[in-house]
């Protein structure tokens, strides 16, 4: 893979409920020649309690999948971000109806 811009996708898992563990996936459009750190970023402030800065997606690879921890005292929505190398990708999610 170049160091040109890469074209990927962002995906979050539904939240169950407040304070659990949701997956996102962050999908490249094809597979890396090496390896491709990942930054990531979610807004607003505070509505994940555990959030990675960046990932690596390993050589050979297409995707890959962390978790995130959404916070207890989380409401409405929540956004994450993913760049690499000028591309990016954003997600969103909200909280479940009470």
């Amino acid at each position: 893979m170049s160091e040109t811009t890469v074209p990927l996708t962002l995906v979050i898992g539904s939240i169950q409920s407040l304070g659990s563990t949701v997956q996102v996936t962050v999908t490249f459009n094809e597979v890396t020649t090496n390896d491709q750190v990942v930054n990531i970023a979610s807004t607003p402030s505070g509505f994940f309690s555990s959030i990675p800065p960046q990932v690596t997606l390993p050589q050979g690879a297409s995707s890959l999948t962390f978790n995130v921890t959404v916070a207890t005292n989380a409401s409405g929505g929540g956004s994450i971000t993913a760049s690499c190398n000028g591309g990016h990708a954003t997600g969103s999610c909200a909280t479940p109806a009470g």
